[in-house]
C-alpha cells in the first residue's frame, strides 16, 4: 500500500463533483425548455381559439347581412338596408379592431397602446353590446338592470367587446 494524501484526492473528488453538477444543470436545463416549448404550445392554442371566437363572431355577422341584402334587396325597404348596411358597418369595425389588436401583439406593442379612456353611461354601454348580440326584433333571452346613474370611467370599445363577449357566451 501507497498513502493517498489530501491533494491527490481533492484532485480527484472536484472534477467528479463539478462533472455531477453540470449534468444535473444540464439536465435541469433540458426539462425547463421542454417545459418551456409545452407552455408556449399551451398558451398559444389558446391565443388561436380566443382569436377564432373574436373573428367569426364579426365576420359571420358581415356575411349574413350582406346575403340578406343581396338576395333580399327588392324586398327590403330603405330603412331596413340603411340599418343592416349600418351593422355591417358596425362589424367591420370590430374586424379592424381586432386586427388592430394582433398587428400591436405581433409587435410587442400590446402593453404601450394606452386604452381611450372616458366616462360612460352604463345603461347605454350595456345596450349598445345587447344590440350587437340580440335580435331586437324578439323578446331578449336576457333582462339587464343597471343601477340609475351608473357612469363607468372605461374605454368603451373595449368594454362592449367584453360584453359582447360574455353575451354571446351566455347565448350559446
Amino acid at each position: 500500500g501507497r498513502i493517498i494524501d489530501g491533494s491527490e484526492l481533492a484532485g480527484t473528488v472536484i472534477p467528479w463533483s463539478i462533472l455531477l453538477v453540470s449534468v444535473g444543470l444540464a439536465l435541469r436545463s433540458a426539462v425547463a425548455t421542454v417545459e418551456n416549448r409545452q407552455l408556449m404550445a399551451q398558451e398559444r392554442d389558446q391565443l388561436l381559439a380566443s382569436l377564432s371566437h373574436d373573428l367569426r363572431t364579426p365576420l359571420t355577422a358581415v356575411s349574413g347581412f350582406s346575403q340578406v341584402l343581396t338576395q333580399n334587396w327588392a324586398e327590403i325597404d330603405d330603412h331596413e338596408r340603411r340599418e343592416l348596411i349600418g351593422l355591417i358597418g358596425g362589424e367591420a369595425d370590430a374586424l379592424v379592431d381586432i386586427v388592430s389588436d394582433l398587428n400591436a401583439l405581433a409587435r410587442s406593442e400590446l402593453d404601450a397602446a394606452q386604452p381611450d379612456v372616458e366616462r360612460i353611461d352604463g345603461k347605454v354601454l350595456i345596450a349598445d353590446a345587447i344590440r350587437l348580440v340580440f335580435d331586437l326584433d324578439r323578446p331578449l333571452p336576457i333582462k339587464a338592470e343597471v343601477e340609475p346613474y351608473l357612469e363607468l370611467l372605461c374605454d368603451r370599445r373595449r368594454m362592449v367587446q367584453v360584453l359582447r363577449a360574455l353575451f354571446e357566451n351566455a347565448l350559446r
